[in-house]
């Protein structure tokens, strides 16, 4: 499946990179502003002690744990409930940790006493450094934690979107298939076109219905030719204005998003019998997408069946899929239905 997400993953890498090489930076750095060999020896032995072999090693070594950590052994292992080896690896790398701290020890600290003086163990890891190791483990946890909690809100947000998707395009394809029917039972001449125009739509579905995004040009040809489908079947006591305006080039939106308002308003707004008038405007034009449909709202059979899942759904697809850049307006008024959208494409 195409994922219109890695082009903005790619352009925030550097960024990305850049905070990951700052934070270590300030992190590591912390226990030469503790030493007290350094007090009121200015900046630049502070940058000689951070760029001392023994601590670069040991600064080497936090960084490779933590990614270790953070992509290795504990999603493969913690959550994967295999204590007994992550438990192992903990083991193995404090005493690495506590190896490599021993070498960066001073000689006084690694001798067992000096000449008259009592015996004096080795210290294996200071106080600063047990400190750093702790914290790189908790942000390992963390970072883990939020990774995987991420990835559940996202695969249950993926999960819903294609769960509303595959209501709206039955939702479509019965009441098209209803439209069709219709112009068979009146014997109309019209119905193999009909039938011609369906096969249109439903390879476009087809062909889109699994992408994220659609060209917003096949979009609104889809629409059309939606609406053409319905002028086949529609009595001349319906009125029937359209007005779609595309100034974009290049521009993307989610497949099947407008079309529920549009065919609401044939659901609603006509009865083959009284006098009715739908009015249906798009336009887009600076990365912003327009859409009006007002309708009269006339007795119709289909009503009182109706589950009104088609503007819901919508309503609910476009909470989650632009839930800051879109207004939606919905009013009933003086026997119409008029509906407003505005779209941040």
């Amino acid at each position: 499946m195409h994922n219109n997400n890695e082009q903005p993953r790619d352009k925030n890498l550097p960024l990305v990179i850049t905070a990951h090489i700052v934070c270590w930076i300030c992190f590591l750095s912390i226990p030469a502003f503790f030493n007290p060999r350094l007090f009121g020896k200015g900046p630049l032995s502070l940058i000689q002690d951070i760029f001392e072999p023994p601590r670069l090693i040991n600064a080497a070594y936090l960084v490779i744990l933590f990614y270790a950590n953070t992509y290795f052994t504990i999603p493969h292992l913690y959550f994967r409930h295999k204590y007994v080896p992550w438990l192992l690896t903990i083991m193995a790398s404090i005493l690495v940790f506590a190896l490599i701290n021993n070498s960066m020890a001073p000689p006084p600290q690694r001798s067992f006493g000096g000449p008259g003086g009592p015996p004096r163990f080795p210290s294996m890891v200071s106080s600063f450094h047990l400190f750093m190791l702790i914290i790189v483990y908790a942000f390992s946890f963390i970072t883990c934690l939020y990774r995987q909690y991420h990835k559940i809100k996202e695969d249950g947000l993926n999960t819903r979107i294609s769960f509303l998707t595959a209501q709206v395009n039955p939702h479509f394809l019965f009441n098209t298939l209803n439209s069709i029917h219709s112009l068979a039972l009146q014997k109309s001449d019209k119905t193999s076109d009909a039938i011609v125009m369906l096969s249109g739509i439903m390879r476009y579905s087809f062909n889109e219905g699994s992408w994220e995004k659609a060209e917003l040009s096949k979009e609104l040809n889809y629409i059309t030719g939606y609406l053409a489908l319905q002028q086949l079947r529609i009595t001349d006591e319906v009125t029937v204005k359209i007005t779609i305006n595309n100034q974009q080039t290049g521009q993307t939106i989610v497949p099947f998003l407008l079309i529920p308002f549009v065919e609401n308003a044939f659901k609603y707004g006509t009865n083959g019998e009284d006098p009715s008038e739908i009015e249906i405007v798009i336009s887009a034009d600076n990365n912003k997408l327009h859409l009006l449909v007002v309708n009269d709202i006339v007795p119709t059979r289909d009503r009182g069946h109706s589950t009104g899942i088609g503007i819901k759904t919508t309503r609910q697809r476009l909470h989650m899929l632009y839930p800051d850049h879109h207004k939606l307006e919905i009013t009933t008024s003086d026997n119409k239905f008029t509906v407003q959208l505005h779209l941040d494409l």
